[in-house]
């Protein structure tokens, strides 16, 4: 069903899963709505002995490049607050096909396999968050609780780079910094945010990302660009 008003992230999830609930779920998937999954991924994600699990998220936009990594789930470093995606943008997935599922402190929200008894211990989504930070805050506060967050190296899924919004538009930076400070006063007390050190991490890592990310559109953009000369020059005449 579709809400009438654009609720955010947490919210606009939060509706779905409590009717999930109340049908009888025994898990809630969260699922973007720009994800290409591939055959049996949830089969696969089922079979994990977990609390929380996500497949390896790789680019929508590298299908023709199967080692190149989108997300793994990520670690927190706790004297910085600082968020690290596992191996983005690395072309490592043989390192971790076939092995056993990999311990994270998160995974990414836009495919998110949770068990009902989570929910019931911990609650819904975290409603502060309108976008960014909310699939962090969740794993790391059902992490606190004693349940497992997995990342499952057999079950894949592509997922649009951006796709929610631009990531360095004026709204999208905002929804960041915000979400940021949220979680971080959150888990980490808000002397956090007043220290030099965290603002000055915070700047570098935003600054990194964009570099990363427009590297990664200018790739795109590369790629697109040599497919399509590449089909004018075999047009037949």
């Amino acid at each position: 069903f579709q809400n009438r008003l654009n609720l955010g992230f947490s919210r606009g999830n939060n509706v779905g899963i409590r009717h999930a609930l109340e049908k009888g779920a025994d898990y809630v998937l969260l699922l973007n709505n720009d994800v290409i999954i591939e055959m049996n991924f949830l089969i696969h994600s089922l079979k994990i002995k977990a609390d929380i699990v996500s497949p390896v998220v790789k680019f929508r936009e590298f299908k023709d490049k199967p080692q190149l990594l989108y997300d793994l789930g990520g670690f927190v470093n706790w004297t910085t607050g600082r968020t690290t995606h596992l191996n983005t943008y690395k072309n490592e997935y043989l390192r971790y096909k076939g092995q056993k599922p990999i311990s994270v402190d998160y995974v990414a929200g836009c495919c998110m396999l949770i068990k009902r008894q989570v929910l019931e211990s911990i609650g819904f989504l975290d409603e502060k968050y309108f976008i960014y930070f909310e699939d962090v805050d969740y794993c790391i506060t059902a992490k606190k609780h004693g349940f497992k967050v997995v990342v499952d190296p057999d079950s894949i899924i592509y997922h649009k780079l951006g796709g929610s919004m631009d990531r360095w538009s004026n709204r999208a930076i905002f929804h960041n910094l915000y979400s940021n400070f949220i979680f971080i006063s959150k888990h980490l007390g808000i002397k956090k945010l007043t220290g030099y050190g965290y603002l000055s991490v915070l700047i570098l890592k935003i600054l990194k990302d964009r570099i990363m990310d427009s590297l990664t559109k200018s790739r795109i953009d590369i790629l697109d660009n040599k497919k399509w000369r590449g089909a004018r020059h075999n047009k037949p005449s």
